[in-house]
Order: C-alpha cells, then structure tokens, then sequence
C-alpha cells in the first residue's frame, strides 16, 4: 500500500532562512532535529488527520534545520502553523546536495566524498548507547571501516567507508545527521576528503 503524501508550506524568512508550516489540521510528529540536513522531496515528519497518516513532504526547498517549533513527541497543530526552520546549506563548497551522484553509497567529487544511507531508518553514531562512536569530526578513516549504523526493523545496516575509486583514507569532514535521528533513503550522512 503506498504511503499517503502531504506537501509542506514553505515561505522565506529572515537572513536567508526558509519557514516550514503545516499543511494541514491534526497532529504532528516530528522526524527531523536540529541540525539535520534535508533535501527536496525528503520527510520532515507525520501529520495525523482523522485516524490517517500523511508523511509531510518538504517542496523545492533544502537545508539544515535551524529551529523546531514543536519540541514534544506528537501536538496538535493548525493548518499553517510552523514546524521548522532552515537555513542555506551547502554539502561542500560548489556543489549543491541536489547534484550529489548516489550509487554504491558514495559519491567521489572535487569536493569531497558523500556517504549516503542506504534506506530509510534511525542513524546511529556509536554501536550501543554506552560505547564511543564510530567516529568523529577530524578522524582518519580507512576503506571498509565503520561510520556508523542505519536501523531497521531491528535490523542494523552499517555504513561503511568504501566504493571504488575513493582512496585508501579519508578524513571526517562532516557529520550531517545526528545520533538517533530518523533519516531517510539516500539522504547524506557523511562528507570526507582524501587523507
């Protein structure tokens, strides 16, 4: 059964920020954070209307979340009200994250490299809540080592540093999801550059 679809308000803010707002009556649960950067077409959260479930969609507009209206797990909300704010975000300098190639999970650019999810779930920096992560801003990683863990269904997909044609080693540019957050097919979580 395909899942049902709502179109996010969207409308220009202050220094650059773009305000996303309800596009409709009922409940809404948020499955972004701060920080977390969304691409066009990608899910900012679940509008609740009359017992039916919409994933709400972000339009023709990306960024990284700057603010969230709704803190709590699920509220109310009014047709219209905001949800969340984003600010310009750009992967790496010149290149938009729209322009991003995926494939094998990683894209090789003048830029940098892009490590992308491989399907819908909940990101995980670290193996068990008490454990270190996997890595950090600035670490030196090697092709087949670990970056982290998407979660499905009980099920833990880890995302590796690897594909062809990228080098031996690499350093952790960028971290672009956050321990725990919902994320989506194919949506950017890492961006290195050749060691």
């Amino acid at each position: 059964m395909k899942s049902r679809e709502l179109l996010a308000l969207s409308r220009g803010g202050e220094e650059g920020e773009t305000e996303i707002s309800s596009p409709g009556v009922g409940t809404f649960r948020p499955r972004v954070k701060v920080g977390s950067v969304l691409l066009a077409g990608q899910s900012v959260g679940e509008l609740f209307v009359l017992g039916t479930s919409f994933d709400v969609l972000l339009g023709n507009v990306e960024g990284q979340v700057s603010a969230l209206s709704i803190e709590d797990r699920e509220k109310p909300v009014h047709y219209g009200e905001p949800l969340i704010r984003l600010r310009s975000f750009s992967l790496s300098a010149g290149d938009s994250p729209a322009g991003v190639i995926s494939g094998d999970g990683a894209d090789t650019s003048l830029d940098g490299i892009v490590i992308r999810s491989p399907t819908v779930g909940v990101f995980y920096l670290r193996p068990n809540p008490t454990s270190s992560t996997y890595v950090e801003l600035g670490d030196e990683v090697e092709v087949g080592q670990t970056l982290g863990l998407v979660e499905v269904m009980k099920c833990f997909n880890q995302i590796r540093y690897e594909g062809a044609g990228n080098p031996q080693k690499a350093r952790v540019e960028k971290i672009l999801a956050a321990d725990g957050e919902e994320v989506a097919n194919d949506q950017p979580l890492f961006v290195l550059h050749g060691a």
